[in-house]
């Protein structure tokens, strides 16, 4: 499998509960704090900390987006660093079988770590680059899907952007070869999503102007 030739570290995410329990599986996600997540945001050009020391890592929440017979999760990390003020990123993850039709079309940059999942193996990847992923977060937003959560809930709002006839676009979606600080989805080559990986407790003015002028300015 071309995935083995871009994981250079010997490493295996051993599961103690199903994937769909990961938010229980206290081992694991220790696991994925002490020895894996540093590893693999190390790669990632969305990562803004590579040039300070890290102190600590830590899983701040894990939400659930389902899909078919499974489902993601979008987990807020916390970094702390030696000095300098700590950091937030967003990162989904997914779980793909070895089994899964389409493991070797996904993008090698997707791949996070071997991961056994009882007596199922697989890897624990980038969510972006999960086909089933990129379709069910266009649907969610073409519905205004409420997902709801242990804690709360996940709204997506659809808004003016979507034209009426584009409903069956979530199928087809690539990701720009380009490298961001954060990590970009097109669909259908008509709209470009951005998925922002460092968090603020802050709106983002970026964010606030683009729905200014698609909800009020009118600009499609």
């Amino acid at each position: 499998m071309r995935a083995e030739k871009v994981i250079e570290q010997n490493k295996t995410l051993l599961l103690t509960k199903p994937w769909a329990q990961l938010a229980e599986d206290e081992a694991a996600l220790a696991s994925m704090q002490d020895h894996i997540i540093d590893d693999y945001i190390m790669k990632c050009r969305w990562f803004a900390g590579k040039a300070r020391k890290i102190s600590f890592i830590k899983i701040q929440s894990l939400q659930t987006i389902p899909f078919d017979d499974t489902l993601a999760y979008l987990i807020v990390i916390h970094v702390g660093y030696t000095y300098g003020d700590e950091e937030k990123y967003a990162m989904p993850v997914s779980f793909v079988p070895d089994s899964y039709p389409l493991i070797e079309q996904l993008n090698p940059k997707a791949f996070i770590v071997r991961t056994i999942d009882g007596d199922v193996s697989g890897w624990m990847i980038d969510a972006i680059y999960d086909f089933r992923f990129q379709a069910q977060l266009f649907t969610n937003i073409w519905n205004n899907a409420v997902v709801p959560q242990v804690i709360g809930e996940i709204k997506y709002h659809r808004g003016k952007g979507l034209a009426a006839t584009d409903e069956d676009m979530c199928h087809s979606c690539r990701i720009p070869e380009l490298e961001q600080s954060n990590s970009s989805l097109i669909y259908g080559e008509k709209y470009f999503f951005k998925l922002y990986r460092k968090l603020f407790r802050e709106i983002n003015p970026e964010v606030e102007m683009l729905q200014f002028l698609t909800e009020v300015g009118g600009f499609l």
